[in-house]
């Protein structure tokens, strides 16, 4: 794999800092505030980025959910990272990571959300093969922001904290 920017982790986790800055309020679950992605990808684009991951993927989202996480993934282009939140059933904020897969992505991610606030509920991890032969961690977890104060309340993601990543 090659390097981007002189370093692997340090700087991937900075780029995803960058991403997640994360505060209290409440976001409308009508619009869609994350990442600047294409304003739409074509149906195909779509299957095609179903089609590059595994069976699991499939069984557990479903066509609008995997629209915005191919949307986001296309969306990253060769930077090191993109994020997105998408609707979700489960509890907490559904957020999408997209970069190439590499030992200790993971753990890179998990510090990141570790410095903006966020406490991990759930998680899916998926690698798929991108049309340019690159390996592509397709992330997805299920967050909540956790306060410092002594009572630690959890307060949701806020639309101005989505809409800078």
């Amino acid at each position: 794999m090659e390097k981007r920017g002189g370093c692997y982790g340090p700087c991937m986790a900075r780029a995803v800092v960058k991403k997640l800055r994360v505060g209290s309020g409440r976001r409308s679950a009508n619009r869609y505030t994350g990442p600047v992605v294409e304003p739409s990808l074509s149906e195909e684009a779509v299957k095609q980025f179903v089609a590059s991951l595994p069976d699991r993927y499939r069984e557990l989202f479903n066509y609008a959910a995997a629209e915005v996480h191919a949307r986001i993934a296309h969306a990253r282009g060769d930077t090191l990272a993109n994020v997105g939140w998408f609707l979700s059933d489960r509890a907490g904020d559904a957020l999408c990571v997209v970069a190439d897969d590499r030992s200790g992505l993971l753990a890179t991610i998990a510090a990141a959300f570790v410095l903006c606030g966020l406490d991990v509920i759930d998680a899916e991890a998926f690698t798929r093969q991108t049309s340019g032969a690159r390996q592509e961690a397709v992330d997805l977890f299920w967050v909540r922001n956790v306060s410092t104060d002594a009572q630690s309340k959890v307060g949701r993601l806020a639309d101005h904290d989505v809409a800078r990543i």
